[in-house]
């Protein structure tokens, strides 16, 4: 009787606690790392740019999405821009880099057409591209667009 009681306050709070969680700052989050995917699909790479470096101001609360981008191909320039926005985060982002690079491709249903996986070679490329960044936070080293280039 008390297990029942309980999955029906839970079933009660629920929807409470998505539209919390939606309201809160991952909703954002996802906001702005659809705006950088939907720019890519696009191909309006100068836009890429501009919604990364927005993504970028958010701090902290950007690592997650940063990473994510590491599954999509968001153009030669604009990667280089989430090179350096992940890199200049420093050592904070080891850990979770060398997660990403272990584990696979993880795209978007509405992004396939950008994601790393329409390439033979995309989960490889992927994870030599981590692998230069974590190369990069070991050794202090900020990848900036000019010295990459």
């Amino acid at each position: 009787m008390l297990g029942i009681r309980r999955l029906a306050l839970a079933l009660l709070l629920l929807p409470s606690i998505i539209a919390f969680g939606a309201s809160g700052d991952g909703g954002a989050m996802d906001k702005q790392l659809i705006s950088v995917l939907t720019e890519a699909r696009a191909r309006n790479y100068p836009g890429v740019i501009d919604a990364i470096a927005l993504l970028d101001k958010r701090g902290r609360r950007a690592d997650a999405s940063l990473l994510r981008l590491l599954d999509y191909y968001v153009g030669e320039g604009p990667t280089l821009e989430l090179d350096e926005a992940i890199t200049k985060r420093g050592k904070r982002m080891l850990e979770p880099l060398l997660a990403r690079r272990n584990s696979k491709l993880n795209c978007l249903p509405d992004f396939m057409q950008v994601c790393m996986s329409r390439f033979s070679d995309g989960i490889s490329a992927r994870n030599e591209h981590i692998s230069h960044l974590v190369d990069a936070v070991r050794s202090g080293v900020v990848l900036r667009p000019e010295k990459q280039r």
